[in-house]
């Protein structure tokens, strides 16, 4: 549920530790019964879907040796393939409920769901420039970014890609859909990264929690400079969106924050709004509190070092710990954030400055202490 599993090095390192195609059989069978005998809702379909995700990639290795992303991946050849077709019909049928904007430039599309009655341009009418150079895209797309989320969806994030790389005087997009797997929308951020500007992740997270957001999942990937960001997000403020009910315009403003705030020549962060949560009756005053807790794992990957962080979920968290990977001048190459009830357990892989791991003592006490005061 943390890690990224199209990584090859997370699922060949979970091939040797498993061993065998039998003993991985019996693990998917213990999980599931596992997750559903915690208690309700906690078998998500994401969860499942994840679970049966890295049974098929073990699967496949075991099989075959072939690892996710190589060449002769079927499943990841198909998705490539599918992205290509939708592309190329993309506009010729109905289109996810969505919204998407461009700082500066107004609104791109709207669907009639997510505001009736709406106007303006569309992603449909796009020059066959645009279409082609967004096939290319696919191809170089890393398999993590591919497998996200579901054909149509990505589809739209791709073009809105490619109206970025080919007209730089667009600024940042955001996407915006619900996720009824989740029960929350899905907001992505598309922005030309500038190594002297404060990173899009710090900026999308701060604004987020400024418009009332609470995020439960994030991921974050790099395609040619770009930040390719996603957020999945619920309000925790009144008059928002739930199960799928979106408030008219409620995407539309949302996303319109993001964008501006993205682009905003500032590396001031939001403040988040305040909630007022009462306290429960018969609530004790000294329940046992867990500590913060932060890992540092340099053996999974070759190319990094993966953080992870186990806290009690606080308003603005994630915007806090965004900040302090800015401050403390670390790279972040991808984000796997998971929410449950008022626990986050968030994973972020990183290096330096010069593409090294973090192993030095002093370096790595530095950093374990920042994030715990984040939280």
């Amino acid at each position: 549920f943390r890690h990224d599993l199209t990584d090859p090095q997370i699922v060949v390192g979970f091939a040797k530790e498993v061993a065998t195609i039998r003993r991985l059989e019996l693990l998917v069978v213990h999980s599931y019964c596992d997750l559903k005998a915690v208690g309700p809702d906690v078998a998500t379909d994401w969860k499942l879907n994840l679970t049966e995700d890295l049974y098929r990639r073990t699967r496949n290795f075991f099989d075959s040796g072939r690892t996710p992303g190589s060449p002769g991946d079927d499943g990841i050849d198909n998705r490539r393939q599918e992205l290509v077709a939708g592309i190329e019909s993309f506009g010729s049928e109905e289109q996810p409920a969505s919204v998407c904007v461009f700082a500066g430039d107004g609104l791109v599309e709207k669907n009639a769901r997510a505001s009736e009655g709406s106007s303006g341009g569309s992603l449909s009418n796009l020059p066959d420039s645009v279409r082609q150079f967004a096939m290319e895209v696919v191809e170089r797309l890393p398999a993590s970014l591919v497998s996200r989320c579901h054909v149509p969806t990505m589809v739209q994030e791709i073009l809105g890609y490619a109206l970025l790389a080919t007209d730089h005087k667009r600024g940042p997009a955001c996407i915006a859909r619900f996720d009824p797997m989740l029960s929350a929308v899905r907001y992505t951020i598309l922005r030309r990264e500038d190594g002297q500007s404060m990173s899009t992740f710090a900026k999308a997270t701060g604004a987020l929690a400024a418009s009332g957001l609470s995020i439960l999942r994030a991921q974050i990937e790099t395609v040619d400079n770009y930040a390719w960001d996603s957020f999945w997000a619920i309000d925790v403020l009144p008059g928002g969106h739930d199960s799928g009910q979106i408030e008219s315009g409620r995407l539309d403003r949302v996303c319109r924050k993001l964008a501006a705030l993205v682009e905003a020549d500032t590396n001031e962060i939001p403040r988040p709004k305040s909630v007022w949560q009462p306290k429960v009756a018969g609530e004790s005053n000294e329940v046992e509190v867990l500590p913060t807790q932060v890992t540092f794992d340099n053996e999974t990957i070759a190319d990094g070092t993966i953080v992870s962080l186990f806290a009690y979920d606080r308003v603005g968290l994630l915007a806090r710990i965004a900040t302090a990977f800015r401050e403390l001048e670390l790279v972040l190459s991808f984000a796997k954030i998971d929410t449950h009830l008022d626990q986050v357990a968030d994973v972020f892989y990183v290096t330096e400055q010069d593409g090294g791991k973090l192993v030095q003592p002093e370096r790595i006490n530095e950093v374990r202490e920042r994030l715990v005061a984040c939280a």
